[in-house]
């Protein structure tokens, strides 16, 4: 199944989770997936489907919670940090997808090699609005040589762009594409791993 995520305006994909707890001291709801004995992150896709799946869990048993959104890098960094699994429900409380999805191999990847967020604004013209921005969740600051890694991906990124022809560019997902091919390639030739990468093309 392939579900497709809300952006924010700095064009990053988020979801909707559950906190539980009071204020600042709250943490993310966790329930245990009976099938796999793993615990995970409930997220949802809507924030529609994330009160009415709240209502289905309150009456399982899970802990009173307030649904709130929550872009997808920090919760793929909480999720690695605390050693759990992310499975998207849906109103129903229902799990969406099994093990072998595809969203669940990509999380797997991600525990192991981390992930590149890359947020691109560009013109109908294909020209950059603004630098593009890059995140790196579970990925180590520095190369062997001691230099930032985030510092070498943007370069590889502008340096794509920059090399792209003009239609290329004016294709977001031509573009997406050959800047997501750059990034694992320049973080694999710096650390030995290709994590998966996530490129979000915004034309204003």
């Amino acid at each position: 199944m392939d579900i497709k995520l809300e952006t924010s305006p700095n064009g990053r994909p988020f979801v909707w989770v559950v906190a539980v707890g009071p204020g600042e001291g709250s943490e993310l709801l966790a329930l245990s997936d009976d099938r796999t004995g793993r615990s995970f992150i409930p997220i949802f896709s809507t924030r529609e489907d994330a009160l009415q799946g709240l209502g289905r869990l309150r009456a399982a048993g899970a802990p009173p919670g307030e649904v709130q959104a929550m872009e997808l890098q920090d919760l793929a960094g909480q999720a690695e940090a605390g050693g759990l699994g992310v499975l998207i429900l849906d109103k129903d409380g229902n799990i969406l997808e099994d093990s072998k999805s595809r969203a669940v191999v990509e999380r797997r990847r991600m525990a192991f090699s981390g992930c590149a967020f890359v947020a691109i604004a560009m013109t109908a013209q294909g020209e950059l609005v603004d630098e593009p921005e890059v995140d790196l969740v579970g990925i180590p600051e520095k190369n062997r040589a001691g230099e930032p890694l985030d510092d070498i991906v943007f370069d590889a990124v502008m340096s794509t762009i920059e090399s792209l022809p003009k239609a290329r560019r004016r294709d977001p997902d031509a573009l997406a594409e050959s800047v997501r091919r750059a990034v694992r390639a320049v973080i694999n030739e710096h650390w030995g791993k290709k994590p998966p990468c996530l490129v979000h093309v915004l034309t204003v």
